[in-house]
């Protein structure tokens, strides 16, 4: 089983937290007055910077570089005491604030409820991995199949375990009816897993999202998780969203299902629970859609 620990660093969670304990490390030094008060800004400024890395940021590595770079700069000069004390140091310390205040307050507006339009669906398609179609070896009913026997809603399941986006371009996407006025989206994962290069799984979902796209069809992807050292994954599904106006599911609604004791098997697959629960968080999701044709 994976620990609790892990989802909470890879939801999201974990970078807001590291955030905030580099912005408590960076008031900290900047109101100490002697050298031994210094080291508690030190120790919750390096802390956070290492849970920083390991949430695998979802920023470009541009931006990461520059960050780092700020990051040590600033360190540096609060622990050389002449230095403290001149205006460039001042604007240094004011610099890691704001950019600090904006990795966080970006990070939290993105980890809201999505909100998708209010009109009737008469069609759900769902591509998927195991997430969706579960493993074969239970008896559960995967999630999809649960939603559907709760609303007068067609849903067409055509997720495969052990699926990845470039197997999705090759079988799902095909057998997508034509008429479907709304996809929903949950693979990624078994590419992150099988190490799928940055450039190859932005390539082939920027494939499967513009070959999905029709006038009337409502988009919606699940957000991966951010694995450690690397948010690259999840950069790339928040621009393509954003290109194709698919709405994202944020990672942390996804983590709070898979992430369940409770809800799963080995600590990734779900069992009748974890179904269960992720055809709720489905359904609440599509409330709009429910709401709208009178249906719930």
């Amino acid at each position: 089983m994976i620990p609790p620990l892990v989802f909470f660093l890879l939801d999201g969670r974990g970078y807001l937290l590291s955030c905030a304990l580099m912005l408590t490390g960076v008031l900290l030094l900047w109101r100490a007055k002697s050298r031994w008060r210094r080291w508690p800004g030190d120790a919750l400024s390096m802390v956070g910077l290492l849970i920083w890395m390991t949430t695998g940021p979802v920023l470009a590595p541009m931006v990461i570089a520059l960050f780092l770079l700020l990051f040590v700069g600033w360190l540096l000069l609060e622990q050389i005491e002449p230095l403290r004390r001149r205006r460039f140091a001042e604007l240094v310390r004011g610099a890691m604030l704001a950019a600090l205040l904006a990795m966080g307050i970006c990070e939290t507006w993105l980890m809201r409820w999505p909100r998708l339009p209010a009109r009737h669906v008469e069609q759900l398609v769902v591509l998927g991995d195991s997430i969706s179609a579960g493993i074969g070896s239970n008896s559960e009913a995967p999630w999809p199949g649960l939603l559907e026997q709760r609303h007068q809603l067609h849903v067409v399941n055509l997720a495969i375990a052990g699926a990845t986006i470039r197997s999705a371009l090759h079988r799902e996407l095909p057998q997508v009816p034509g008429d479907a006025d709304c996809v929903l989206i949950e693979i990624g994962g078994n590419d992150i897993l099988q190490n799928r290069g940055d450039a190859v799984f932005a390539t082939q979902l920027d494939q499967l999202l513009s070959s999905l796209q029709q006038p009337g069809r409502t988009l919606i992807i699940f957000e991966l998780p951010s694995m450690p050292w690397k948010g690259q994954h999840v950069l790339a599904q928040r621009r393509l969203a954003k290109r194709y106006g698919v709405q994202l599911i944020p990672r942390r609604l996804f983590v709070s299902v898979i992430g369940d004791r409770n809800h799963s098997i080995d600590g990734v697959h779900l069992n009748a629970a974890g179904h269960e629960a992720m055809a709720q968080l489905v359904e609440d999701i599509l409330a709009p859609m429910w709401t709208d044709s009178g249906q719930r």
